[in-house]
């Protein structure tokens, strides 16, 4: 078969389901004025003062840096606190998710890193790329599935409480 046709298949069709998702979000959210009313987006300063303001102080401070350096944790409560499993916070000791603390996802370890990502690329934050990179290298180390390739999707949690 040809491959360059599959290639060019596959990317039609990420570019479709992209433009589709993309829409939808940007109508879900009102981005787009209806023949009724127009919602204003944040403007950059805004987005920055968020970010600086709101987000950085809770994702760089250090319970959120893992042990070792990268592996994020995947429970935290709000004040930035480590999950402690033996009495967990109001917010995470929910019936629905409290059967799951034994577990690190490596989808919310990699939705870190995308976050750092996205402080250094907004505020110059060297330490935020630097845990960016940690968080990297940690899933290219530990959570790669060697045996069918991919990754996994969770591995059972090291009590850190």
């Amino acid at each position: 078969m040809n491959m360059s046709f599959l290639y060019s298949l596959s990317g039609k069709y990420i570019r479709r389901t992209c433009s589709t998702l993309l829409l939808a979000t940007l109508c879900s959210t009102g981005a787009i004025a209806s023949s009724t009313h127009t919602v204003a987006l944040p403007s950059g300063n805004d987005w920055l003062n968020h970010i600086t303001k709101g987000l950085q102080p809770y994702w760089m401070m250090e319970a959120a840096q893992g042990v070792p350096l990268g592996n994020f944790p995947t429970f935290r409560c709000d004040d930035g606190s480590l999950l402690d499993v033996s009495q967990p916070c109001p917010e995470l000791n929910k019936s629905w998710i409290n059967p799951y603390f034994d577990r690190e996802y490596t989808r919310m370890k990699s939705r870190q890193i995308y976050g750092y990502g996205v402080l250094y690329h907004l505020t110059g934050n060297e330490e935020a790329l630097k845990l960016a990179k940690a968080g990297v290298d940690y899933l290219l180390a530990d959570l790669r599935d060697q045996e069918n390739g991919g990754f996994v999707s969770f591995i059972k949690r090291v009590n850190r409480a």
